[in-house]
C-alpha cells in the first residue's frame, strides 16, 4: 500500500518500528521516517521536529481535486484494492 500510494513519510510507533524496519529495502518512495514514541537512531523524532519548527502559524492552499485520503480495502481475495 506504501508504495501503491507513493507515500513519501510515514510515522512509526514503537509497537511497528520491526516491522517498519524489515520493509524499509522494499519501500521505493518513503523518504521520511517519523518516531512517534521514542528517540531512534533510525528514525526522525516527532517531539524533535515539531520543537524545531518555527511557531508561525501554516497555510497551505487544496485544491478540490487534492487527494486528501486514501483508503484501501481487502475484499474476498484478501488482497488490497484501491
Amino acid at each position: 500500500m506504501l508504495n501503491s500510494s507513493e507515500a513519501n513519510t510515514i510515522f512509526v510507533g514503537e509497537r511497528y518500528s520491526e516491522m517498519v524496519n524489515s520493509m524499509r529495502p522494499d519501500l521505493k518512495f518513503v523518504k521520511n521516517y517519523i518516531s512517534i514514541d521514542k528517540k531512534s537512531d533510525k528514525y526522525l523524532y516527532y517531539e524533535d521536529i515539531i520543537a524545531s519548527s518555527p511557531a508561525d502559524e501554516v497555510v497551505t492552499e487544496i485544491d478540490d481535486n487534492d487527494t486528501t485520503i486514501l483508503m484501501y480495502t481487502a475484499g474476498t481475495t484478501g488482497f488490497p484494492k484501491e
